[in-house]
């Protein structure tokens, strides 16, 4: 379906650049995520958006760009929860934690656990509903 071909698309993208990332230089893959985010916003692809912040993200977070790594997470988590609540956000929430973590911010761990917690019950109940 065109959906899942989207998805394809977008999916192999960043496995290039994270692959880029961890074989050929850092630089590369850098070019590669901003090569998606203007693709994305060129063809106001939603999920292009999601993936290449969170694509960003987890190159920065790779390079110990953790402030970077931060923001593109929230980002892509922004895109998740407005254009595609039905896709599954715990990798986002999974790595902002790991952030917070390794600064010691316990009280931010906690607020993301939180968040997920709440979006995993909202999930069940429309999962619910739709049966």
């Amino acid at each position: 379906t065109e959906k899942s071909d989207e998805d394809l698309f977008w999916r192999t993208w960043s496995n290039q650049a994270t692959y880029a990332s961890r074989h050929i230089s850092k630089e590369r893959a850098m070019e590669i995520t901003k090569a998606m985010a203007r693709y994305a916003k060129e063809h106001d692809s939603k999920l292009g958006l999601y993936m290449s912040s969170y694509t960003n993200a987890v190159v920065a977070s790779g390079m110990r760009m953790e402030r970077q790594a931060e923001q593109m997470f929230l980002e892509a988590l922004k895109y998740q929860k407005q254009y595609l609540p039905e896709r599954n956000a715990a990798p986002d929430y999974l790595a902002l934690a790991k952030i917070y973590y390794n600064r010691r911010e316990k009280d931010r761990v906690l607020e993301i656990m939180e968040d997920m917690a709440q979006l995993d019950k909202y999930r069940s109940k429309t999962t619910k509903k739709a049966k």
